[in-house]
């Protein structure tokens, strides 16, 4: 790609980003320009790749397209318009392309009925559409080797608040993300139409998913401790404000039926000046805590850290 190309693309990804992923685009105007360029880089390509289904006239369609995605990967073509700025992304910051992948692999299960049976196939979805993320995330944003498995975790938990958010929104799109052990194997139809039996039953499962997303956060925090002092803040802002949709929600009364929660504005800038005012370090280097193993579990078998 000439530099031309290389400047264009880079345009194309903040405008991406300004547009659909408002949270990040605040978190990014806390880091700086060439990190914050290129974390748009990588933003566009997951949403290129999670637009390519959920705004799909066909599903054979998507599925074909998603697999030229992964041709293009395998092959590393530079030349390809929406591939390439990511592939020469991925060689800049060494992001090994198996986890663009990934995430190609994890999108494409949405082209089916989504009914995720237990916990650990959630986190196994969690992982590919989202924790594989905060992995190639995390050498653009300076994390040292360290830093990996906690870059999954905030990947993973903001998913889960994204599932949390959005189990009527699913529905109506004949997908289930809540495990159906926990919530009686209820439909993607019985939740759409909500009625009281059914508003209990799923007001457990959010309530049940939200907190193993803090879990999640909980890890993610400590991990703010490999990153440089930037990248921590504007990461930090990033998880705090992302958090706030599911705290909303359980303040709320987990009322999934009531419509999309949203944080404001003016809201998330009270968060950012909380972390401003106290970023999140609370280790010396030293005595950082270690990744809690059982975190990745249900992935440890699907997961190269190497």
């Amino acid at each position: 790609m000439s530099e031309l190309a290389i400047q264009n693309a880079q345009a194309n990804a903040l405008e991406t980003l300004k547009k659909h992923g408002k949270t990040f685009n605040f978190a990014r105007l806390f880091l700086p320009k060439n990190t914050g360029n290129d974390a748009a880089v990588l933003y566009q390509f997951c949403r290129y790749v999670d637009d390519i289904v959920d705004e799909a006239k066909s599903k054979s369609g998507a599925a074909l397209h998603l697999e030229r995605i992964n041709n293009a990967l395998r092959a590393q073509d530079e030349a390809d318009p929406m591939v390439g700025p990511f592939i020469k992304l991925c060689k800049k910051h060494q992001i090994p392309i198996r986890y663009g992948l990934h995430l190609v692999h994890g999108v494409s299960q949405d082209l089916s009925t989504v009914s995720i049976t237990s916990k650990d196939e959630l986190i196994r979805y969690a992982y590919y559409v989202a924790g594989v993320v905060g992995l190639m995330m995390a050498p653009i944003l300076g994390a040292d080797r360290k830093g990996r498995p906690y870059a999954v975790d905030l990947g993973i938990a903001m998913q889960l608040t994204n599932i949390a958010r959005d189990v009527l929104e699913d529905a109506h799109n004949n997908r289930r993300y809540l495990p159906g052990d926990w919530i009686d194997n209820v439909s993607p139809q019985d939740i759409a139409h909500s009625s009281k039996a059914t508003q209990s039953i799923v007001t457990h499962g959010i309530r049940t998913l939200l907190a193993l997303a803090e879990s999640y956060y909980e890890s993610a925090f400590i991990g703010l401790n490999h990153l440089p002092l930037k990248s921590r803040i504007a990461i930090n802002v990033a998880a705090v404000t992302y958090r706030e949709i599911g705290r909303k929600l359980a303040r709320n009364e987990y009322a999934f039926w009531r419509g999309r929660i949203v944080v404001p504005s003016w809201h998330k800038t009270l968060l950012a000046v909380g972390c401003l005012v106290s970023p999140d370090s609370r280790y010396k280097r030293s005595a950082i805590p270690r990744h809690h193993s059982t975190l990745h579990q249900p992935i440890k078998c699907i997961m190269n850290l190497n």
